[in-house]
Parts: C-alpha cells; sequence; structure tokens
C-alpha cells in the first residue's frame, strides 16, 4: 500500500471514525488481532485509518443496501448496543482477572505449605545416613536443599498450571442475525451487573487483588528459602557429633520445623 493510500490517525481519531469512545475502541482493540493489525504500537499509537475501516466493516458484516433509512437507523443502534455489551464484557474480564477468591487463596497456601513440610521431612529422613558417611556435610546439605527447593518450585508450578481456567473468549464480530434490543440491553445489563459484584466482593473481602497476593506469597517463600538454605552452615558444624542416623534425623527435624515456623 503507498503512502498515499494509507491514512494515519490516533486512536482517539480511529475511535471517532467508528463510532466508539476511546477506552471501548481500546479494550476491543486489544481483543482482536485484525484490528491490533492496523494499529502502529508507539508513543503516541498511529492507525491505519483506511485498513481499519475495512477490517471494521467485516467485523460488523455491514451491508445495508438493501435496507430502508429507519431499518438503518434501528440495525445503527442495535450495533452500538453490541459494541457496548462487548467492552463491558471485556472489561468485566480484565477486572476478574486482577482478583482472586479469598477462600480459594487460603486453600492453596495450606496445599503449598502441605508440599513444603512433605518434602523437607523427607529431605531429613533422607539426608540423615549420608551426613554420617560424608566429609563435606555443608556441600552435601546445601546441594540437597538446593534439589529439595527445585523439587518444591517444579510441583507448585505443575499445579498452578494444572489449575489454571482458561477464559473463554468474547465474542467480537458481529453474527450474521444481531440480537434484538432487549436482548443487547440484557447483556449489557449483566455486564454491568458483574461489575457491580466484584465490586462487593471486593469490599466485603470475598476477592484480594492477585497482585496482593503475589506480593504475599513470595514473601513467605523467600524467607522459608533463605531459613531452609541457613541449614547448611548451621547444622553443618555440629553434624560430626552426631552418631546415629536417628540422632541426626532428629536434629534434621527439628531444623525443619523451625524454618516452617517461619511460614
Amino acid at each position: 500500500m503507498s503512502s498515499s493510500d494509507c491514512q494515519v490517525v490516533s486512536l482517539r481519531e480511529a475511535a471517532r471514525h467508528i463510532g466508539l469512545p476511546l477506552t471501548s475502541f481500546r479494550r476491543i482493540a486489544q481483543a482482536e488481532p485484525r484490528l491490533q493489525a492496523c494499529i502502529q504500537p508507539g508513543r503516541p499509537a498511529k492507525v491505519d485509518l483506511k485498513r481499519l475501516l475495512i477490517t471494521w466493516r467485516q467485523l460488523e458484516q455491514a451491508d445495508n443496501r438493501s435496507l430502508s433509512p429507519r431499518q438503518e437507523l434501528a440495525l445503527e443502534r442495535r450495533k452500538r448496543l453490541w459494541w457496548q455489551g462487548r467492552s463491558l464484557l471485556l472489561q468485566l474480564q480484565e477486572e476478574e482477572r486482577k482478583f482472586c477468591n479469598t477462600a480459594q487463596i487460603q486453600i492453596a497456601e495450606k496445599e503449598v505449605f502441605a508440599l513444603l513440610e512433605k518434602l523437607m521431612k523427607s529431605w531429613a529422613q533422607s539426608i540423615a545416613p549420608q551426613l554420617l558417611e560424608s566429609r563435606d556435610a555443608y556441600g552435601l546439605m546445601l546441594s540437597s536443599i538446593n534439589s529439595t527447593l527445585q523439587a518444591v518450585s517444579d510441583q507448585a508450578q505443575r499445579n498452578a498450571h494444572e489449575e489454571k481456567e482458561t477464559e473463554p473468549p468474547v465474542q467480537l464480530a458481529m453474527p450474521p442475525e444481531l440480537p434484538s434490543l432487549e436482548v443487547l440491553q440484557a447483556d449489557i445489563e449483566r455486564a454491568r451487573g458483574g461489575l457491580h459484584r466484584l465490586r462487593a466482593q471486593q469490599a466485603a473481602g470475598e476477592v484480594v487483588l492477585v497482585t496482593d497476593v503475589t506480593s504475599k506469597q513470595f514473601d513467605r517463600c523467600r524467607r522459608v528459602r533463605d531459613q531452609f538454605l541457613a541449614l547448611a552452615p548451621r547444622l553443618s558444624g555440629v553434624a560430626i557429633g552426631w552418631r546415629t542416623s536417628a540422632e541426626a534425623k532428629t536434629e534434621l527435624i527439628r531444623g525443619v520445623s523451625k524454618v516452617l515456623a517461619a511460614w
């Protein structure tokens, strides 16, 4: 396409040409790859207006040649309601991704703690007899602790991958036959209701920000990791005095219990 065929405009101007508020246009464009291809990233972003209008017409499947002016007006109103509903549904999905259920987080934290306890105690039982035979207690403990921490991380990632749910995409392309005005308005009200429900749940403490949970979990895990790693220099020096495997296990389990108390 030559430069003369390409009219470059701002996001705001592009939104005005297709009759959407800027925030709605930006949200819909982010969710639709064909619209993203019309936008050149940058500060500010630039839009190929001709390409955008062609793509937008394809999304709307617009062909009004056989409609009367009154029918065209009714169709345009339904189109506006369609895009308003799409924007609100996308907004609801964005907001829902920011929050997680408080009760589910508490269950997940208990599962992580149980995994830590299981793997750390298993570490203590398996490393105890090896320490009695090793001449490098510190090196043995440090390498085995790192292996245990990696096992914890790998298992946590597998669990998170299994629990992750894929959200169904919001349908952006208009169907060949648009729903009635009543159905479109009902969809809009349901999306608005979802946004109000989310705010109420946040106020009641039923949901919390994912960023807050992630930060808290990161601090907890780092604290436990650091104290677990600290067992190597703290216990390797006295390991030489341990006479039996049972005594070594007792001391290592005691050390692990102090680490888990930091959770």
